[in-house]
Protein backbone atom coordinates (compact mmCIF):
# COMPACT_ATOMS: atom_id res chain seq x y z
CA UNK A 1 0.00 0.00 0.00
CA UNK A 2 1.17 3.20 -0.60
CA UNK A 3 1.48 5.89 1.43
CA UNK A 4 -1.13 8.80 1.54
CA UNK A 5 -0.11 12.22 1.01
CA UNK A 6 -2.46 15.55 1.55
CA UNK A 7 -1.46 18.29 -0.20
CA UNK A 8 -2.25 21.70 1.20
CA UNK A 9 -4.03 23.73 -0.06
CA UNK A 10 -3.75 27.69 1.51
CA UNK A 11 -6.44 29.86 1.85
CA UNK A 12 -6.77 32.86 -0.55
CA UNK A 13 -4.44 35.43 0.27
CA UNK A 14 -5.74 38.73 1.73
CA UNK A 15 -4.84 40.34 -1.56
CA UNK A 16 -6.60 38.31 -3.61
CA UNK A 17 -9.64 38.19 -0.83
CA UNK A 18 -10.07 42.09 -0.95
CA UNK A 19 -9.67 42.24 -4.56
CA UNK A 20 -12.98 42.07 -5.21
CA UNK A 21 -14.53 44.12 -2.87
CA UNK A 22 -12.18 47.17 -3.99
CA UNK A 23 -13.21 46.42 -7.58
CA UNK A 24 -16.42 46.60 -7.02
CA UNK A 25 -16.08 49.78 -4.97
CA UNK A 26 -14.12 51.29 -7.73
CA UNK A 27 -16.92 50.52 -10.46
CA UNK A 28 -19.98 52.48 -7.73
CA UNK A 29 -16.99 54.75 -7.18
CA UNK A 30 -16.85 56.11 -11.04
CA UNK A 31 -20.14 55.55 -11.79
CA UNK A 32 -21.65 57.51 -9.17
CA UNK A 33 -18.69 60.37 -10.38
CA UNK A 34 -20.32 60.00 -13.51
CA UNK A 35 -23.71 60.30 -13.09
CA UNK A 36 -22.91 63.73 -10.58
CA UNK A 37 -21.17 64.73 -13.36
CA UNK A 38 -23.82 64.25 -15.89
CA UNK A 39 -25.91 66.09 -13.46
CA UNK A 40 -23.80 68.89 -13.00
CA UNK A 41 -23.80 69.16 -16.98
CA UNK A 42 -27.21 68.95 -17.46
CA UNK A 43 -27.58 71.79 -14.68
CA UNK A 44 -24.63 73.82 -16.40
CA UNK A 45 -26.77 73.55 -19.95
CA UNK A 46 -30.03 74.45 -18.32
CA UNK A 47 -28.61 77.50 -17.41
CA UNK A 48 -26.78 78.47 -20.43
CA UNK A 49 -29.76 77.33 -22.58
CA UNK A 50 -31.84 79.82 -20.56
CA UNK A 51 -29.25 82.66 -20.40
CA UNK A 52 -29.21 82.26 -24.68
CA UNK A 53 -32.65 82.33 -24.86
CA UNK A 54 -32.58 85.95 -22.73
CA UNK A 55 -29.95 87.38 -24.61
CA UNK A 56 -32.06 86.42 -27.91
CA UNK A 57 -34.94 88.03 -26.52
CA UNK A 58 -32.36 91.29 -26.46
CA UNK A 59 -31.21 90.65 -30.25
CA UNK A 60 -28.39 89.57 -28.86
CA UNK A 61 -27.80 86.74 -30.83
CA UNK A 62 -23.73 87.12 -31.31
CA UNK A 63 -23.20 86.24 -27.47
CA UNK A 64 -26.46 83.56 -27.24
CA UNK A 65 -24.85 81.35 -30.19
CA UNK A 66 -22.05 80.16 -28.19
CA UNK A 67 -23.85 79.38 -25.52
CA UNK A 68 -26.46 77.38 -27.17
CA UNK A 69 -23.42 75.06 -28.72
CA UNK A 70 -21.94 74.93 -25.48
CA UNK A 71 -25.51 73.89 -23.79
CA UNK A 72 -25.66 71.53 -26.62
CA UNK A 73 -22.28 70.21 -26.06
CA UNK A 74 -23.38 69.18 -22.84
CA UNK A 75 -26.65 68.09 -22.93
CA UNK A 76 -27.80 67.50 -26.43
CA UNK A 77 -31.48 68.50 -27.41
CA UNK A 78 -33.91 69.11 -29.84
CA UNK A 79 -35.14 72.25 -28.06
CA UNK A 80 -31.43 73.39 -28.17
CA UNK A 81 -30.85 72.19 -31.30
CA UNK A 82 -33.81 74.00 -32.84
CA UNK A 83 -33.24 77.73 -31.33
CA UNK A 84 -29.44 77.34 -31.70
CA UNK A 85 -30.66 77.54 -35.74
CA UNK A 86 -32.65 80.35 -35.18
CA UNK A 87 -29.61 81.89 -33.02
CA UNK A 88 -27.91 80.99 -36.33
CA UNK A 89 -30.11 82.53 -38.83
CA UNK A 90 -30.41 85.78 -37.14
CA UNK A 91 -26.29 85.44 -37.31
CA UNK A 92 -26.78 85.24 -40.89
CA UNK A 93 -25.47 81.64 -41.16
CA UNK A 94 -28.14 80.27 -43.15
CA UNK A 95 -27.23 77.12 -44.46
CA UNK A 96 -25.66 76.13 -40.86
CA UNK A 97 -29.53 77.14 -39.96
CA UNK A 98 -31.32 75.22 -42.36
CA UNK A 99 -29.22 72.36 -42.20
CA UNK A 100 -30.17 72.13 -38.14
CA UNK A 101 -33.42 72.52 -38.72
CA UNK A 102 -33.80 69.61 -41.04
CA UNK A 103 -31.93 67.38 -38.03
CA UNK A 104 -34.43 68.69 -35.71
CA UNK A 105 -37.04 67.75 -38.31
CA UNK A 106 -35.86 64.13 -38.34
CA UNK A 107 -34.78 64.05 -35.14
CA UNK A 108 -38.56 65.13 -33.74
CA UNK A 109 -39.73 62.19 -36.55
CA UNK A 110 -38.37 59.83 -34.94
CA UNK A 111 -39.19 60.75 -31.33
CA UNK A 112 -43.11 60.62 -32.86
CA UNK A 113 -43.12 64.54 -32.35
CA UNK A 114 -45.25 65.49 -35.40
CA UNK A 115 -45.86 68.86 -34.37
CA UNK A 116 -42.13 70.06 -34.18
CA UNK A 117 -41.72 68.15 -37.29
CA UNK A 118 -43.51 69.96 -39.11
CA UNK A 119 -42.65 73.56 -37.35
CA UNK A 120 -38.95 72.41 -37.97
CA UNK A 121 -39.67 71.66 -41.55
CA UNK A 122 -41.47 74.67 -42.45
CA UNK A 123 -39.06 77.02 -40.91
CA UNK A 124 -36.31 75.01 -42.87
CA UNK A 125 -38.11 75.45 -45.98
CA UNK A 126 -38.48 79.50 -45.52
CA UNK A 127 -34.72 79.69 -44.76
CA UNK A 128 -34.28 77.43 -48.05
CA UNK A 129 -36.04 80.48 -50.08
CA UNK A 130 -33.48 83.09 -48.18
Amino acid sequence: MSPVTFRCIAPRSKARSLLAPLLLLAVVTLGVRAWARDEGDAARAKKLFDSALALMDRNNHARACPMLEESMSLDPGMGTQYYLARCWEKTGRLARAHQLLLDVAAEARKAGRKDREKHARAHAALLEKR
